[in-house]
């Protein structure tokens, strides 16, 4: 009997095993599938927060581009009108310039403008171009015509001192020198 129930006890012990294996067995695939599960929920959270800040991401390029598209349209805009701006500029310069050299190489069509419609910047051009060719006398009375029209302008009068002296009439362009001093009472640069 003993015999029998030294038996009976290791069949228990090994049902104990089997029944604890079971268990054990079942409590970690239940652990597996927990840990599985949270896995999975976990990954689509991220997954989801990428997709969010892909998405935030796109919508802050595409109004970066919707802004960068309209900052281009309106540089291209300026850069039109400043092109447009530079080249009246540029015509303008031309055609000051051609009138310019023009009249450099015609003193007679100047005079004939000067005396059809007097101007200050006439005079004054009449007066630099008779100095530069040395004929000091016409200068002088350029620049006299010059100083009429504008006498608070420096360059006539200083054409007309420098005429004098190149003409040797130191005295004369001395005098001139201080009654422009005096009479309005500035400073003289060197001329």
């Amino acid at each position: 009997m003993q015999e029998r129930v030294k038996k009976l006890e290791l069949e228990y012990k090994k049902f104990l095993i089997r029944k604890y294996v079971k268990y054990f067995f079942i409590t970690m695939f239940c652990l597996f599938l927990v840990f599985f599960i949270y896995f999975i929920i976990n990954e689509f959270q991220k997954k989801e927060v990428l997709l969010k800040q892909a998405l935030k991401e796109k919508q802050d390029l595409v109004s970066k581009l919707q802004k960068a598209k309209i900052q281009e349209e309106k540089n291209k805009i300026i850069k039109e009108k400043l092109q447009e701006e530079n080249l009246n500029l540029l015509e303008a310069k031309q055609k000051l310039q051609f009138e310019i050299s023009s009249v450099i190489f015609n003193s007679s069509v100047l005079k004939n403008e000067f005396y059809k419609s007097p101007s200050f910047d006439k005079a004054l051009l009449l007066s630099r171009l008779y100095f530069k060719d040395k004929d000091y006398k016409k200068s002088i009375f350029w620049s006299l015509k010059a100083n009429e029209m504008d006498k608070n302008q420096k360059e006539p009068w200083f054409l007309f001192i420098k005429a004098k002296e190149a003409l040797g009439e130191l005295d004369e362009a001395k005098r001139a020198l201080e009654t422009y001093k005096f009479y309005y009472d500035i400073e003289i640069d060197k001329f």
